[in-house]
């Protein structure tokens, strides 16, 4: 292998493929990256923590075919380290990649791609388009919702439920609810399936989108693999396995009780109050009556806060105490200026509608 190559571009894919290293491995191959060329013009950059897998192609200058795995924490820093644009990589004997750049030379030790684990094929006709826009809101809609606790496996993705040429995203940490749907479907898909998809998964390509031109996003299913393409990036994840719970049991009837709020208004009043939260002592007061919400944090050891912030409410008077998180978490995502919270009593959940959109919270118990 010998390749002339930018460092721009090299290092950009580079912090992207880090994604797919994990630093607690008995693998010894699994710390590395996969540098081969393809064709004249191409080096394909490839890792894997078995769960998640990373393809990153870039152009190069190709002057002589070949593949080489290094450890990839060293080969970035190096990388990151040379002054100039132009590197050159050039495979030495014994599996010793030479790093080139001017005056400068590093060698590291590497090894043979035939020990570095191969990617499933997945049939690109089990696939399924979907516009970015709907792509980004199933991820920053949902996400927040799913839950950290590994023992509870199923809860540890989100739920992507494809029926009738309909997509509905779900995640839930038991506590709380986020339903995206959209039936935006651009291939005219006609899979039926579901599949829960890891957080680091969604988390990477949420990250990818940012700056990703093309309108359109392919993910193709397998039983238990997920392969997503962008353009130049391949994604592959393993599916959490396992039948996630029947959400739809949870989601309560539209309530006649609604607050009509400012949501800049209340996200920056709940933000405040959050501040005199403590991990022993979450919960937030809200006293919610004619035309106004009073916000009361009070912790002893720390000290108190009193806000009142303008509403449209004619119902009766509740109190109710929240996880100030579950309501800043959601605050955050929403597209209008005004958000309608549905309630019925102290003890029962709150709901968020938005178009495509539906978010329910239980409530904390204050003491």
């Amino acid at each position: 292998m010998h390749v002339n190559i930018e460092k721009k571009e090299l290092l950009q894919a580079l912090q992207v493929n880090q994604e797919a290293i994990s630093s607690k491995t008995s693998f010894p191959i699994l710390a590395n990256i996969l540098i081969e060329t393809i064709n004249d013009n191409k080096l394909k950059l490839t890792t894997t923590d078995f769960e998640l897998g990373i393809q990153y192609t870039i152009n190069s200058e190709v002057k002589q075919p070949g593949s080489i795995t290094v450890p990839c924490g060293r080969f970035v820093n190096i990388i990151k380290e040379l002054p100039t644009n132009q590197i050159t990589l050039q495979l030495k004997k014994t599996n010793i990649i030479q790093i080139e750049q001017q005056n400068i030379i590093f060698k590291i030790l590497g090894i043979s791609k035939q020990d570095f684990p191969e990617f499933p094929l997945l049939n690109q006709e089990q696939s399924l388009i979907l516009p970015k826009k709907d792509v980004l809101n199933i991820i920053r809609k949902t996400i927040f919702s799913v839950s950290k606790e590994e023992t509870r496996y199923v809860l540890n993705g989100v739920l992507l439920a494809v029926s009738n040429g309909q997509v509905t995203a779900v995640a839930t940490d038991g506590r709380r609810l986020a339903i995206f749907t959209t039936n935006q479907i651009q291939n005219n898909s006609n899979v039926e399936m579901n599949a829960i998809i890891p957080t680091k998964t969604l988390a990477l390509l949420s990250k990818l989108l940012s700056s990703y031109e093309k309108e359109e996003i392919m993910f193709c299913f397998s039983e238990n693999q997920l392969m997503i393409l962008l353009e130049n990036i391949i994604i592959f994840s393993k599916l959490i396995d396992g039948e996630y719970p029947n959400y739809q049991q949870v989601i309560p009837a539209e309530m006649k009780q609604k607050i009509v709020v400012n949501k800049e208004s209340l996200l920056n009043a709940v933000k405040r109050a959050s501040i005199l939260t403590t991990h022993e002592a979450m919960g937030v007061k809200f006293i919610i009556e004619k035309n106004k919400i009073t916000i009361i944090k009070n912790t002893p050891e720390i000290g108190e806060s009193y806000e009142e912030i303008e509403t449209q409410y004619n119902g009766k008077q509740v109190t109710i105490g929240f996880n100030p998180s579950y309501l800043l978490d959601v605050l955050k995502n929403l597209e209008k200026e005004t958000v309608e919270i549905e309630i019925n009593t102290a003890d029962k959940p709150v709901a968020i509608r938005e178009d495509q959109y539906t978010y329910v919270a239980l409530p904390m118990q204050l003491t």
